[in-house]
């Protein structure tokens, strides 16, 4: 119950974040975050189940400026 509680958090955190970036006006963005967040929302597809292995990734996040956009 901890875990899932604790997964949860995050994926109410991380949609939270989504709707107050999804506005009709551009905005300055850090591309990790953005991809951090669509990570948690997708973690549970990575896991292995009777259709496919386990997926890993590994993050190796370059130094990229913000970037003006549509965060949404």
């Amino acid at each position: 119950m901890k875990i899932a509680s604790e997964r949860i958090t995050e994926i109410v955190i991380t949609l939270i974040n989504v709707y107050l970036l999804d506005q009709a006006e551009i905005k300055s963005v850090n591309l990790h975050k953005g991809i951090d967040s669509t990570l948690v929302i997708l973690q549970h597809r990575l896991k292995a189940n009777l259709n496919h292995p386990e997926i890993a990734l590994t993050k190796e996040h370059a130094n990229l400026p913000l970037i003006e956009c549509y965060p949404g």
